[in-house]
C-alpha cells in the first residue's frame, strides 16, 4: 500500500526554502492513496496534526484525478488544499514525500 506524509510549514525565510529549520513546523499527517482515490468525490479531508502542540492545527482536502496513459499505466494527480491553519506571518508550504516505513 503506497503511503505519503504531508507536512505543512510556515515560510520564515524564502531565501533559504531548503532549511526547514528555518520555518514554523504547522503540522502533518499521514494517507493512502487508495484512502484518496476511494474516497467520496475522490477528496479526502486529513486533521493536520502537530503533537509539539498537542494536536490539530488545521486540516488539509486532499483531492485525485486518475490519469490514463499509454498501455495500462495510469497517473494519479493529487492537489492538497489547507483551512483553518494558525495565524502566522509567513506563506505557507507543503511537502509531499512518499512514506518507505514498514506500516
Amino acid at each position: 500500500m503506497e503511503r505519503f506524509r504531508v507536512e505543512v510549514y510556515d515560510c520564515d525565510n524564502a531565501g533559504n526554502i531548503n532549511d526547514l529549520s528555518a520555518h514554523d513546523f504547522i503540522g502533518g499527517l499521514d494517507f493512502t492513496l487508495h484512502e484518496v482515490v476511494t474516497a467520496r468525490d475522490s477528496k479526502a479531508t486529513k486533521a493536520i496534526i502537530n503533537e509539539k502542540k498537542n494536536g490539530e492545527t488545521g486540516q488539509i482536502i486532499i483531492s485525485s484525478e486518475e490519469i490514463k496513459s499509454k498501455g495500462n499505466s495510469t497517473n494519479v494527480v493529487l492537489e492538497l488544499s489547507a483551512s483553518e491553519l494558525p495565524d502566522m506571518s509567513g506563506r505557507r508550504f507543503f511537502i509531499v514525500y512518499k512514506n518507505q516505513g514498514n506500516n
